[in-house]
């Protein structure tokens, strides 16, 4: 899938460096943040590490560079770096009576956060873009974008287990586990205005991941160890200005 991402790209430079239509090269430096986004949901044992909806805001900068092929359409690619959105945890509790280590019963809550990591982005993708026509002093224009998505892990999924006792916390265990996250597709479909070569453009893309997680667990006296893989893409809206330079 790789090298067809990139293949995009290439091909995408080498249409603008043929176009001889139009001779325009324009330079579009661009800023970001990222809202209501989402992952996939992971899951081990009957247990998810993360829940569907992302919390926080991420952002992005890019610097693209795109070419007239005709009065409307333009044609080029870009590259940019994602700081992406956090995937949200999942805590389990469980509330009865404990027995401690002397063997004495106590009232008290168990929970156990579980948690996954982020991970960011360095986009290589083509760009195509149609701008409308317009009579109210801003340029409206539509926009797609295809490429690869290079993700760099931020972290590692793991638990911490507390115990909720006469309204104190102790904090029992943690363990991370060793994750690691692979590279992926990017795709993105977004609408804006233009004027005076300043912009504004609002964005959903998708960054395709898989993340793989080895575990390590006891059974019958001996450690049992297992690798989990799955998808972990992320979804998100983002919301970007910038500016044009126009050669």
């Amino acid at each position: 899938m790789k090298k067809y991402m990139l293949m995009v790209c290439f091909i995408s430079l080498s249409l603008s460096a043929k176009s001889k239509e139009i001779d325009n090269l324009n330079i579009y430096t661009k800023i970001g943040f990222d809202f209501a986004g989402e992952f996939d949901r992971y899951s081990f044992e009957n247990f998810d590490f993360n829940k569907k909806k992302a919390s926080g805001l991420g952002f992005e900068v890019a610097l693209e560079g795109t070419t007239n092929i005709t009065e409307k359409i333009e044609i080029g690619a870009g590259i940019g770096y994602q700081n992406h959105i956090n995937p949200k945890g999942t805590k389990y509790t469980e509330g009865g009576s404990w027995i401690d280590f002397n063997g004495n019963e106590f009232e008290g809550t168990m929970n156990m956060d579980i948690k996954m990591p982020k991970y960011n982005s360095v986009p290589i993708y083509g760009i195509i873009k149609y701008n409308f026509d317009s009579n109210i002093g801003v340029k409206p224009y539509l926009k797609a974008v295809l490429g690869y998505s290079f993700n760099i892990k931020d972290g590692n999924a793991g638990y911490t287990e507390f115990m909720d006792v006469d309204k104190k916390t102790y904090k029992l265990s943690e363990e991370k586990f060793d994750t690691k996250v692979e590279d992926g597709a990017y795709v993105g479909i977004g609408v804006g205005i233009e004027k005076d070569n300043f912009y504004i453009d609002l964005t959903q893309s998708l960054n395709t991941a898989s993340v793989k997680t080895k575990f390590s667990y006891e059974e019958n006296n001996k450690q049992i160890d297992v690798t989990k893989k799955d998808d972990f893409n992320c979804l998100k809206w983002t919301l970007s200005m910038g500016y044009k330079f126009i050669y």
